[in-house]
């Protein structure tokens, strides 16, 4: 939109806009009414639970494949509900807020799973009254400040050492393969003296220091979900890990809260694995590279992946993040920073000790990233949906009302996990559609496209990237010009 192409830095925040707006438009136009609300009829009504008939929630999902994706509701409720009644499991996690009430300080909130279709929607009900049941546990409840420390579902077990916090195991239960050669995940302070853009430094060497283990504990246990909690110290720095497993993922996510004060620094998480005969893979737009493994500093967009051999099979694994894109293979180690505190705009210059400068990454920041282990070939269509995965999925909490539209609805779908649709978009001369669709895996493949209830077969070249225009009901394959 206009509003985006003109306000220059603040394209993110003008982008978050419209979509909350589009978001508001489509809830609208979902028919959300149920039988029972009395006294209404089918316009637009501004109300909230009524008579216990539930809530509904809209959830969307922007990507072009269906997943399970877990929501977090920020309050207490007493029942979930699928769009055909059926009752829905949830767990009560630790929120993000704090709410007194007139006899205790609640700061649980509903976390439950949800089925979302393709570049769609789907709503779910929620409840402010339900029956009792032994997942509804208050999270404070299911804490564990006593070793072992470990995270574990059908696919993944994790083990962390009670004394550094690291994460000393992760092994694959189908198979028993354990990918991880020593402690890992820690995070490492590396003396950094260079200038803002770190010119001519292919990798960073400085001095290092280790941070001090200042708490872990268990603080999720829960049907849904695991979680483990890891706070490290230095000076006037701390780092706040949480690691999460959810029952239905076989890999990690961790989300880090840091507050940083440590100048002319780096912090570097590195994951030592068991691998042997490694190669390394990064995410480049539209695909990836492969490059031998050193110590230089690689650039990659979302992941990275280690690739090798581990017990006679081939193995790897993987990290994607949601902000962080520096990473460093050495051997069987994939390192990357986490943050990197230099004197902001410094070119060349050797910065005056006795005056105060303002640095590039002091004070509080947030990251995730996932920790990805697989077996077998490398999985590069599963990478990158574990990298869409780092986001929750967006969500509406509605009011009853009429409308034209269902309550799930899928535009897009597609019959092969290779291919990805990475833009779609009205033509520019307003006749049809325009979709970009890449090719994941760099192995040729054919795939059935449904679009709008149309339907053909497209045959992608490894790591093709192809246009298609969609006039009149008709898929029309074109080029980056967008012309037929």
């Amino acid at each position: 939109t206009e509003e985006c192409i003109y306000s220059y830095g603040g394209a993110i925040s003008a982008a978050i806009k419209n979509k909350e707006r589009a978001m508001l438009l489509i809830s609208k136009s979902i028919n959300t009414m149920v039988k029972g609300v009395t006294g209404r009829g089918k316009s637009d009504l501004e109300t909230w639970e009524e008579d216990n008939l539930g809530v509904p929630v809209i959830i969307f999902n922007p990507y072009s494949y269906s997943r399970k994706a877990a929501v977090q509701i920020n309050r207490k409720y007493g029942a979930v509900k699928d769009d055909k009644g059926g009752d829905i499991v949830f767990q009560y996690v630790k929120g993000d807020y704090l709410i007194q009430s007139e006899t205790y300080l609640e700061q649980s909130v509903t976390l439950f799973e949800a089925d979302l279709p393709p570049l769609g929607y789907t709503t779910y009900w929620i409840y402010g009254n339900g029956q009792d049941n032994k997942q509804k546990l208050n999270f404070t409840e299911n804490q564990q400040t006593a070793p072992p420390y470990i995270l574990e579902n059908s696919y993944l077990r994790a083990e962390f050492d009670n004394v550094s916090g690291a994460v000393i195991s992760i092994k694959d239960k189908s198979c028993g393969i354990e990918y991880l050669s020593k402690a890992s995940c820690e995070p490492v302070i590396l003396e950094d003296q260079s200038d803002t853009w770190a010119h001519n430094l292919k990798g960073f060497y400085g001095k290092s220091s280790a941070m001090q283990l200042k708490s872990i504990k268990m603080t999720e246990n829960g049907i849904i979900r695991k979680a483990i909690e890891v706070k490290y110290c230095i000076n006037q720095t701390f780092v706040l890990h949480t690691y999460y497993l959810y029952r239905n993922e076989d890999f990690i996510r961790v989300s880090v809260k840091i507050n940083y004060n440590e100048k002319n620094s780096i912090l570097r998480y590195s994951i030592n694995s068991a691998l042997s005969d490694t190669t390394a893979f990064y995410e480049v737009p539209f695909g990836y590279v492969q490059k031998k493994c050193s110590e230089k500093e690689q650039p990659s967009l979302r992941w990275a992946c280690l690739y090798g051999k581990k017990d006679g099979r081939q193995a790897g694994i993987a990290i994607c993040c949601d902000s962080k894109s520096s990473y460093c293979v050495q051997e069987n180690s994939l390192s990357f920073i986490g943050i990197r505190n230099s004197v902001f705009a410094n070119h060349h210059a050797k910065p005056d000790s006795q005056t105060e400068y303002d640095y590039t990454d002091e004070g509080i920041s947030y990251f995730n990233y996932i920790i990805l282990p697989f077996t077998g070939s490398t999985s590069f269509e599963k990478i990158n949906m574990a990298a869409d995965c780092i986001f929750e999925p967006d969500y509406l909490i509605d009011s009853y009302h009429g409308g034209g539209l269902s309550k799930t609805l899928s535009l897009f779908n597609c019959g092969s996990s290779q291919i990805a649709l990475t833009a779609l978009k009205k033509a520019e001369n307003g006749k049809g559609f325009v979709l970009r669709l890449n090719e994941l895996a760099k192995k040729k493949c054919s795939a059935k496209i449904s679009f709008l209830n149309a339907e053909t077969v497209l045959c992608f070249n490894p790591n093709e990237i192809k246009t298609v225009l969609f006039v009149e009901g008709k898929f029309i394959e074109s080029d980056f010009l967008e012309l037929y």
